[in-house]
């Protein structure tokens, strides 16, 4: 199987800075990774489902498993599905004051970071949740570790890196070329919608708030 390193090689090379005197190696791993980890979500990888115990008047919650990050997916109290937020800035459309908010069940989340669960409101007595997930590669240590999606898309991988690569310099004219040929060669599941981790929502968090 290949490795980063493998494709880092091969991007730099492409980019005309093979010795990697102006895009440090590291720096080119976490752009891989970064890419990778959007086109494995388009690839619909198994989800899998961890529970949390809520406590009451706390809003925020780590959540790791096996040192992994990880993506939530869906949150769920039994079959209700929780309103997922794109940031937690929304939060305060719905209230101000939302932070320590009690109220009679759970409505809404974001995910901040890797790994930490936002959660509106609090409730007044533990309440168990269903995670549904995906667990996340939070880095590439070495050049050694192996890339984790199917080697068939490695081709697809590289041209998105490199137009990234190729912006970074501000080299726009190259970048938009290489996000072309990307979207030109690309396999019709990294171009469907889902790319972007757009995820259906159940009724809106509004309506809900007006029924209670």
């Amino acid at each position: 199987m290949a490795t980063i390193g493998n494709l880092v090689d091969i991007l730099l090379e492409r980019v005309r800075d093979a010795q990697g005197q102006f895009h440090a190696r590291s720096l080119v791993r976490e752009v891989f990774l970064n890419c990778q980890w959007q086109m494995y979500l388009a690839l619909k990888p198994e989800l899998s489902t961890t529970t949390l115990s809520t406590v009451p008047g706390q809003n925020h919650y780590r959540l790791t498993t096996n040192n992994l990050g990880l993506r939530v997916m869906h949150v769920r109290d039994g079959g209700r599905d929780l309103t997922k937020l794109s940031d937690f800035s929304q939060f305060t459309h719905l209230d101000r004051l939302w932070w320590g908010k009690v109220g009679p069940r759970h409505e809404a989340w974001t995910q901040l970071g890797q790994d930490y669960l936002l959660i509106y409101p609090t409730s007044s007595s533990s309440i168990t949740l269903d995670i549904v997930y995906v667990p996340m590669y939070v880095g590439y240590g070495s050049d050694s570790d192996t890339v984790f999606i199917p080697q068939e898309y490695h081709e697809s991988l590289l041209r998105l890196a490199e137009g990234i690569i190729l912006l970074r310099q501000k080299d726009f004219a190259a970048s938009q070329q290489a996000i072309n040929r990307f979207i030109e060669e690309a396999r019709p599941e990294f171009l469907a919608e889902r790319l972007h981790v757009v995820q259906d929502q159940p009724e809106p968090l509004g309506a809900k708030l007006k029924e209670g």
